[in-house]
């Protein structure tokens, strides 16, 4: 199945919308936009869901738009910095957030059958605004997010199977020469020290 958007048209789409920085948790279904977002130096990685939830809130909060990076499997970390934070507090956060185990929970992993036919209504239930990225409604689904924003209530883009495409250049974060370290330097060098 040929991706809906590519990578880089969607992390443009972003850009456009006002992102500047990004938090969130590694899913192989962002990970063309997690390696572009990565490679500008606007990416934070988070140990949970929540911790990148909270860590984008307080980038906004700051007056930088932000957006947190994530698959449903974690929606449960979300739900009480959701619910206690952005929601009160109306903290306008995008997130974009994948579907594991939707629409048909036996055409994924186990583990996600549960969380797969609970997302939605669980967003409705706490009277999130939220769409599904369908094809070519991008820009629509942004304008959605725009106006919760305007509102001051985060919103979620949920993000089907195969709809962002992979990074299609070369990335290498290892290629980088501005000086910074990456996290492939910090590895590298942990697992040499362990080894002395």
């Amino acid at each position: 199945m040929s991706p809906q958007v590519t990578a880089e048209e969607f992390v443009a789409a972003l850009r456009a919308y006002g992102v500047r920085s990004v938090a969130g948790v590694p899913c192989g279904h962002l990970a063309g936009p997690w390696a572009l977002f990565d490679d500008a130096g606007d990416l934070t990685p988070a140990v949970s869901e929540g911790a990148a939830l909270a860590i984008a809130a307080g980038w906004e909060l700051a007056g930088r738009t932000s957006a947190v990076l994530c698959q449903n499997s974690g929606f449960g970390n979300l739900i009480n910095p959701l619910a206690s934070l952005l929601l009160p507090y109306r903290v306008p956060l995008l997130v974009v957030m994948t579907m594991r185990g939707w629409p048909d929970p036996g055409e994924d992993e186990p583990q996600h059958a549960t969380m797969g036919n609970s997302t939605i209504s669980m967003l409705e239930s706490l009277d999130v605004p939220h769409t599904m990225l369908w094809e070519g409604k991008l820009e629509e689904a942004l304008a959605q997010a725009a106006e919760a924003r305007a509102q001051g209530r985060p919103f979620f883009l949920l993000v089907p199977r195969g709809a962002i495409g992979k990074v299609t250049g070369a990335y290498s974060v290892a290629e980088r020469t501005d000086g910074r370290l990456t996290r492939p330097d910090v590895v590298s060098c942990s697992v040499s020290y362990t080894h002395l």
